[in-house]
């Protein structure tokens, strides 16, 4: 179970489907630390990029944006240390209008989780949220518009 310790066992009935709850959250596919925060989220930050359907997200692996250079490097924020991704993906690779997109679109979104996961938003709610939004959708807002950092 990705190293988590069954704590009891929920139902869904909705679904009547056991869960497991768990002590540890999840666990990065990649480096094998918890993913603690919505913030570092990679698979959430697919979900506002509109890249992972809401309904398949237990189906996909978890894992640290930062374990995920091909998209972090793309995130320009001094909340967020860069990343820098080599090999055929790196951005100094690709066309300068192709990165310039990347960056403002993934950028927008991860400030999106960001300030969502500040707000102290749950799961299910950003779920909700998600699904009332179109794919790369720069004008959807989850939180209040001040960027990181700038709170008045």
């Amino acid at each position: 179970m990705h190293g988590r310790e069954p704590q009891d066992q929920l139902i869904d009935p909705a679904k009547g489907v056991s869960m497991t709850r768990c002590e540890q959250g999840y666990v990065c596919a990649v480096c094998g630390q918890e993913v603690e925060d919505l913030s570092q989220s990679a698979l959430y930050l697919q979900l506002l990029l509109g890249e992972v359907p809401p309904e398949e997200l237990l189906r996909h692996p978890e894992c640290h944006i930062r374990c995920l250079p091909a998209v972090a490097q793309y995130i320009v924020d001094p909340l967020f240390p860069p990343v820098v991704c080599k090999g055929a993906f790196a951005k100094e690779h690709l066309d300068p209008d192709f990165v310039r997109s990347e960056q403002e679109r993934i950028t927008a979104a991860w400030r999106q989780l960001y300030q969502y996961a500040q707000a102290g938003g749950s799961v299910p709610a950003l779920i909700v949220a998600a699904r009332g939004h179109l794919p790369h959708s720069k004008d959807v807002t989850l939180a209040p518009s001040h960027p990181p950092g700038n709170r008045e």
